[in-house]
């Protein structure tokens, strides 16, 4: 690609931009720039480069500084630069990369978005991991841990593209699991609803790893199963939980929070109407904001939202853990959690009950 070329590419366009939104016609700012209205639409149309001179007189007429042109002249030279790294990294020919280039700078600046965050979905830094397992080694406090982890997750966790990798990688592993389950999110949730709707409606505009994708469809399929699983779980939930449900996703456009919390009650029931190695305990304690699951003695996925706001595609929202030595105190943590659950926790009347008070 041609240096040229890559100018007229970013120039051209956002000049009809500007002038768009200014309601000006090609005549309006040809005439006032004192050029030709068909060497205006050359240039736009990215045929032709304009001079030193011409880009003053646009920039004056569109109430602009000419710096401003030159600025985006030297950002949109790196946009593409690293477009033509991605392209690379895809092995896209030329001619599949030149049109990439052709396309409008607002697409460009999306398309490199989006590959840019599905590239930093990372895993947990171990130092972060370690944390984690030297405080479900020591801390007692349930309310002092969750707000520990609350502050490991805004610092050093994963954005939305991590944790679905992770809970694919802890869906993944076999051996029993046990979660406390206290808010909305990805963690309390049943295969009988589309992954996918639930990842949009937490993270809007923020793209989703293809295989991950494919893995929540597989999810979905295996929901008609008796029992999809090889393993007991257990969980704890929060009494509010599923109304925590029903109001974070009626947040959502197009989604009935209530129907989503009543699909996840109705296939909790049936896996416990039909196994005994599902069992769920309503909390008697507050365990505090954050969601946790383990897998086996191999891994552990926490997962919490500071605020309901998507703004920022890189927020931290989850932490990984994984290793023998990292997990085993979570995994004793949790367990001595569920063996000393007062009976009424575990009464399957009541936890019955409480399903049935959500389906529809």
């Amino acid at each position: 690609m041609s240096k040229t070329f890559a100018q007229r590419q970013r120039i051209g366009p956002q000049i009809r931009h500007l002038r768009q939104l200014r309601s000006l016609t090609l005549d309006d700012l040809a005439g006032s720039a004192g050029l030709s209205a068909s060497h205006l639409s050359r240039l736009e149309r990215s045929q032709t480069l304009p001079s030193f001179t011409v880009l003053a007189n646009i920039a004056q007429v569109l109430d602009v500084s000419i710096d401003e042109f030159v600025q985006l002249e030297h950002d949109l030279q790196e946009l593409d630069e690293q477009l033509a790294w991605q392209a690379d990294l895809l092995a896209l020919d030329d001619n599949a990369y030149q049109e990439i280039v052709g396309l409008s700078i607002d697409t460009r600046r999306q398309l490199n978005h989006a590959i840019e965050l599905l590239s930093n979905g990372h895993v947990s830094d171990v130092s972060v991991q370690e944390q984690l397992s030297e405080l479900f080694a020591t801390e007692e406090s349930h309310l002092k841990r969750d707000q520990r982890i609350k502050e490991l997750i805004r610092t050093s966790g994963q954005n939305a593209i991590g944790l679905s990798r992770s809970l694919v990688q802890l869906t993944e592993i076999p051996g029993p699991r046990v979660g406390i389950f206290n808010s909305a999110g990805m963690l309390p949730s049943a295969p009988n609803i589309d992954y996918m709707v639930l990842y949009r409606a937490l993270f809007p505009g923020i793209p989703v790893d293809p295989s991950v994708a494919r893995k929540w469809g597989q999810w979905h399929d295996f929901a008609r199963d008796e029992f999809p699983y090889d393993w007991p779980i257990k969980i704890i939930v929060s009494p509010e939980l599923l109304e925590h449900v029903a109001r974070r996703f009626d947040n959502a456009d197009g989604i009935d929070g209530r129907e989503i919390a009543s699909r996840i009650a109705q296939y909790w029931k049936r896996m416990i109407d039909t196994s005994s190695d599902f069992q769920i305990a309503i909390a008697e304690e507050d365990y505090g904001h954050s969601n946790r699951i383990i897998a086996g003695n191999a891994a552990a996925l926490f997962e919490h939202y500071e605020d309901d706001d998507p703004s920022d595609h890189h927020k931290p929202v989850a932490i990984w853990t994984s290793g023998t030595l990292q997990v085993e105190p979570i995994v004793n943590r949790l367990m001595d959690t569920w063996n000393t659950l007062p009976v009424r926790a575990t009464d399957p009347a009541r936890v019955g009950d409480w399903l049935e008070k959500h389906i529809r």
